[in-house]
């Protein structure tokens, strides 16, 4: 919206002036630029959605076998960010690293309070304490109510509670459990209120 306003003002200008209007190349145009935008919106719609699809594989199970390639995917994600090869994190390369995970804090302050409280108040991460809190929030321990609701949480992509849309991550067994037996307040499935009911808290 920047770019279109300043483009919008330039023209205005060479116009009152009586000069000869822009002529951006033409992979610059305004058209092509909010071309390119929606393109990356869409990739990124897709790419939260597969993670999010990804992160039910890792649910824990007796004799699951999933944590060996959890483990490598988490790693692959600290390797990518780590740019000066230290084998730490800095605050914008955990944020990097986290959203390639799937795991997005939309509050300013919770992602630097999250920071200081990982690296215990250091500049930078250590990959024991990325990998060590990355491996809790993307495995889900079934009798642990926090850990189940997180990974609702994710599955809703922060929402109050799930989508019709949300509920394709689900075997068809699995969608029909949630409709007959989540409570739907504002057009979602209050997932939070099923844990509390069905585990305590």
């Amino acid at each position: 919206m920047d770019l279109e306003a300043l483009y919008a003002e330039i023209q205005t200008t060479l116009k009152v002036n009586g000069l000869a209007p822009y002529d951006p190349p033409e992979d610059c145009t305004p058209d092509r630029i909010q071309d390119g935008i929606d393109t990356l919106t869409r990739d990124q719609n897709e790419h939260g959605r597969k993670v999010r699809e990804n992160r039910f594989r890792f649910i824990e199970k007796k004799q699951d076998q999933s944590g060996d390639e959890l483990a490598k995917q988490i790693k692959a994600s600290f390797d990518s960010f780590d740019a000066s090869k230290n084998g730490k994190l800095s605050a914008i390369e955990f944020e990097a690293a986290c959203m390639k995970m799937g795991v997005v804090s939309k509050d300013a302050a919770a992602k630097e309070a999250l920071f200081s409280k990982l690296s215990q108040g250091q500049a930078e991460m250590s990959f024991d304490q990325y990998f060590a809190w990355m491996k809790s929030r993307m495995v889900v321990s079934l009798d642990d109510p926090d850990s189940v609701r997180g990974a609702f949480s994710t599955m809703a992509d922060g929402k109050q509670g799930l989508s019709d849309a949300d509920l394709h991550l689900l075997s068809a067994e699995d969608q029909q459990f949630v409709r007959e037996n989540f409570k739907k307040t504002n057009g979602l499935y209050d997932h939070s209120s099923f844990v509390t009911q069905t585990m305590g808290r």
